[in-house]
């Protein structure tokens, strides 16, 4: 078999563009564009005068709502991704805030990020990320194993819309726990040897703790179930969610009754015809 030569060893003639590595129609140039738009000038205001020079908010309000809809909390994590993620290279404009620096900015301006993430999803929402009016599909529709009493009905899922507001809440208390471990560390990788015998007891600890408590372990699986519910429907705008299933519709099937089902699809852009 012939494989595919690696380029490993390939040197640039000239260094590339950081979005020729980022597909065009990534979400995060809607996140880039929207919050371009906004109005920072409260903010120059009170950073102006002498100090440390700060990192501009909206380059903190890009990476942080990049990370919300990566569902990346921490702030080390986040930091992280600065680092090493191209998306994030490209909204961070080539900086790398620490994650102090995101863990304070997060903390100090909650209602700020929180308006500006929701809306994006809604911007988002509303223009598409990609053009379907010119693609054409061949589909077909596959039994799903889920039942229709387990269909979860709108107004039920608007009863747990808090839990996608509390997003934010939920990183800053991340941080609190990796703090109490990490200290001023950025992460596991910068300890020495007995920081890292003692996160490894806690991390056994713990585990040893979730696996004895069924209930607190069924609790999570009721959570993680109800939040990819919650998704697929604020992704499709549909009446009804599948708790089993959360990608299966219900469809008329070829015997003409009703059952939730997937509808496959192959789907071909016409810029792809040679």
């Amino acid at each position: 078999m012939v494989f595919i030569k690696s380029l490993k060893n390939q040197v640039w003639t000239l260094p590339p563009d950081i979005r020729d590595l980022i597909p065009s129609d990534h979400i995060c140039y809607l996140v880039e564009s929207f919050v371009d738009e906004m109005d920072f000038s409260e903010f120059e205001t009170r950073y102006d005068g002498s100090g440390h020079p700060a990192y501009h908010p909206c380059i903190m309000c890009k990476i942080l709502i990049q990370s919300m809809l990566d569902r990346v909390r921490s702030s080390r994590a986040i930091a992280r991704n600065v680092r090493e993620n191209i998306v994030y290279m490209y909204l961070a404009e080539n900086l790398q805030p620490d994650f102090r620096t995101i863990s304070d900015f997060r903390k100090e301006n909650e209602e700020l990020i929180t308006a500006m993430f929701k809306n994006t999803v809604k911007a988002a929402k509303d223009l598409g990320v990609i053009g379907l009016e010119q693609l054409s599909v061949d589909g077909s529709k596959v039994k799903a194993s889920a039942s229709r009493k387990s269909a979860v009905m709108k107004n039920v899922l608007e009863v747990i819309e808090e839990y996608v507001k509390n997003e934010l809440k939920k990183g800053i208390e991340i941080d609190k726990v990796e703090d109490e471990h990490f200290g001023k560390c950025r992460g596991y990788d910068q300890l020495n040897e007995s920081e890292k015998h003692k996160v490894r007891a806690v991390a056994v600890k713990y585990i040893k703790q979730v696996n004895k408590d069924e209930s607190s372990d069924r609790n999570g699986k009721i959570e993680n179930t109800i939040k990819k519910a919650l998704n697929e429907f604020e992704k499709d705008s549909i009446d009804n969610v599948s708790l089993t299933d959360q990608e299966s519709r219900i469809m008329i099937n070829k015997k003409g009754t009703i059952e939730l089902a997937y509808n496959t699809q192959i789907t071909v852009d016409h810029k792809l015809v040679p």
